[in-house]
């Protein structure tokens, strides 16, 4: 059963409840710094919303791709690039990951010794 009590209209102030409305009441501060320091009025925010059309057909026209020919071993060349270089970079880190694993096992060796564990 539930029992109502008409006198408490909210629930009390936690610490959790006044961090979430601190948190946004610094960010809205910190949008109307942005707006002010950047010198946005009103009428460039409405001007950025009729802009739209523009941005959607520059869009429109963007998707999908077209890529001509000729272009076509030229973008190829240059996406093999791209993923032989995230490849090596990616091997690099990982060598030197494991260079530096087992430099550090050594210095923990005392750790894993046999006398420290419990036997049968």
């Amino acid at each position: 059963r539930e029992v109502s009590h008409p006198e408490q209209i909210s629930r009390p102030w936690t610490r959790q409840r006044s961090q979430l409305w601190f948190s946004v009441l610094a960010i809205f501060v910190l949008l109307a710094w942005s707006i002010n320091r950047v010198d946005l009025s009103l009428g460039g925010i409405v001007e950025i919303f009729e802009g739209w059309p523009e941005t959607q057909n520059l869009l429109s026209r963007m998707v999908p791709p077209f890529i001509p020919s000729e272009d076509f071993t030229v973008i190829t060349k240059a996406a093999l690039d791209t993923f032989f270089i995230a490849f090596a970079g990616t091997a690099l880190g990982s060598f030197l990951e494991f260079r530096l694993v087992f430099f550090r096992l050594g210095t923990l060796c005392h750790l894993l010794q046999y006398e420290h564990l419990p036997g049968p």
